[in-house]
């Protein structure tokens, strides 16, 4: 007995299984590279908004993190000296402070919930930071491409952070 429907449903199954298929959004609203747009400060005795902020890079996959900016509307101060790419050998004391006044940098891993992502430092540009393994919680409102993260330090409960990061992959 011959059965013209199925001769007729095979190759609909193969050309629909040999499509290119759209990847999914991924589950985790985090996931993917990120960078600041604005970052906003308030505390008792002084606030700013940087609605057009230096460098920066957020990277988030399968629960581990990395975060560098710098957290200035400036750019980064550089070494005085002869050599092209590093400047002098051996930074002024100055040189240093200004360096290191200037730049955030953090890996580890987090966890999301409803509201809230907590990170938990691996390795820190602050060795406080680092040795204390966090964790340090912020609350988070996800938008199509967008991110609010609001931070209160738990060491300074009166000040608020918050950066808006925009999706670049």
């Amino acid at each position: 007995m011959r059965c013209p429907f199925a001769l007729a449903v095979l190759p609909a199954a193969l050309l629909a299984a040999c499509q290119p298929s759209t990847p999914a959004a991924p589950q985790d609203p985090f996931e993917g590279a990120w960078q600041i747009s604005e970052i906003s400060f308030t505390s008792p005795d002084t606030s700013y908004v940087i609605t057009n902020p230096q460098p920066s890079l957020y990277l988030f996959i399968a629960g581990h993190y990395s975060t560098m900016y710098v957290p200035t509307a400036e750019p980064r101060p550089l070494v005085a000296g002869d050599t092209p790419i590093i400047g002098a050998i051996e930074p002024t004391d100055a040189e240093k402070v200004a360096s290191w006044d200037t730049f955030i940098a953090n890996s580890g891993t987090y966890e999301a919930a409803e509201s809230t992502i907590t990170t938990r430092p691996i390795v820190a540009k602050s060795a406080n930071l680092m040795a204390s393994g966090g964790p340090l919680t912020m609350s988070y409102h996800a938008m199509e491409g967008m991110l609010h993260l609001t931070f209160v330090r738990p060491w300074a409960p009166e000040t608020e952070s918050l950066i808006t990061l925009v999706r670049i992959q």
